[in-house]
C-alpha cells in the first residue's frame, strides 16, 4: 500500500475511533447530560434555534443519531475507509458526529473537531463518484490541519497570562471537570514544575511546524514527543480521544514533510 493510502487510512480509522469513544461515552451518560436538567437538554437546544433542532431536540431521535454514530463509527475502525462500506460507514459517522454536536450546541473538544475534518476529507476525496481517489492530496490537507492544530493552540497559549506565567497546569489539575487530586497535590509541592510543565507545552505546541522543514530524526522526535504529550493528557485529564485524533494523524505529517523539508 501506498504511504498516502496507508496515511489517509490511519488517519480515518483513528477519527472514526476517536468519535465512537465519544459516542459510547455521551450514551453512558445521556439521562443527565441531555435530560431535562442537562447541559444539553431540549430546552437549551431550543434557545439557539439551529436548523433541525427540533427533531433533534427529541431524546429518542439524539440517543438513536448516538447509536448510530457509534456503530458506523466501529465500522469504519475495522474496514478503513478505502472500500466502500468502510467509505459509507465513515461518511454515517460524520454526519452523526455533526448531527449531534448541532443538538449539544456549546460542547466540543479538539479531538472531535480534528476527527470531522479528517473524515469530511476522505469522504470528499474517497466519494465514488469524486473520479480517481485522490490520496496524495487528503493525505497533505490531514498532515496540513494536524501541524495548524498544534500551532494554533500553541499560539493561544502563547498569548494568555496564566499560561505565561506558568499557572495554568496547576489550575487545570485543581479544577472539576479535569483535574487530578494527587497531579494538584504535587504541583502545590513543586510550582516549578507547574512552570516547567506549561511553559514546555507552549514551546512545544509553538514549534511544531518544525517537522516539515527539519530532518527526519528531529521529526520523529517531535513526533514521539507528541505521543508522550498525548499520553500525559490522557492519563491526567482524560482525554483519551486526544490520543488516537491527533496521532493519527502522524503518518499524514510524515507524508507533508517528506514533501517540505530539504532535509530528506
Amino acid at each position: 500500500m501506498p504511504e498516502e493510502a496507508w496515511a489517509v487510512s490511519v488517519a480515518a480509522r483513528a477519527a472514526c475511533l476517536a468519535l465512537t469513544i465519544g459516542f459510547l461515552e455521551q450514551l453512558t451518560v445521556f439521562r443527565r447530560a441531555y435530560g431535562p436538567d442537562g447541559p444539553f437538554s431540549a430546552a437549551v437546544a431550543g434557545v439557539f434555534a439551529r436548523p433541525g433542532h427540533r427533531v433533534l431536540a427529541r431524546d429518542g431521535v439524539a440517543r438513536g443519531v448516538l447509536v448510530v454514530g457509534a456503530v458506523t463509527g466501529a465500522v469504519g475502525l475495522v474496514v478503513g475507509p478505502l472500500s466502500v462500506v468502510g467509505w459509507a460507514a465513515g461518511l454515517l459517522c460524520v454526519l452523526a458526529a455533526l448531527a449531534i454536536k448541532a443538538r449539544r450546541v456549546t460542547a466540543g473538544d479538539g479531538a472531535e473537531q480534528i476527527s470531522v475534518l479528517v473524515l469530511l476529507a476522505v469522504s470528499l476525496a474517497l466519494a465514488p463518484v469524486a473520479g480517481d481517489p485522490a490520496l496524495d492530496v487528503v493525505a497533505l490537507f490531514i498532515g496540513a490541519v494536524s501541524v495548524l492544530s498544534y500551532v494554533t493552540a500553541g499560539l493561544a497559549k502563547a498569548v494568555s497570562r496564566t499560561w505565561r506565567s506558568g499557572a495554568a497546569i496547576a489550575i487545570i489539575m485543581g479544577s472539576t471537570a479535569y483535574g487530578r487530586p494527587g497531579v494538584a497535590a504535587l504541583l502545590d509541592r513543586r510550582p516549578a514544575l507547574g512552570v516547567l510543565l506549561a511553559r514546555a507545552t507552549v514551546a512545544f505546541e509553538c514549534a511544531f511546524p518544525l517537522v516539515l522543514l527539519a530532518p527526519l530524526p528531529v521529526t520523529l522526535a517531535f513526533l514521539a514527543a507528541g505521543l508522550g504529550f498525548h499520553l500525559g493528557t490522557a492519563a491526567t485529564m482524560g482525554l483519551n480521544t486526544f490520543v488516537w485524533a491527533f496521532v493519527g494523524t502522524y503518518p499524514a505529517v510524515l507524508v507533508l514533510a517528506r514533501a517540505t523539508s530539504p532535509f530528506w
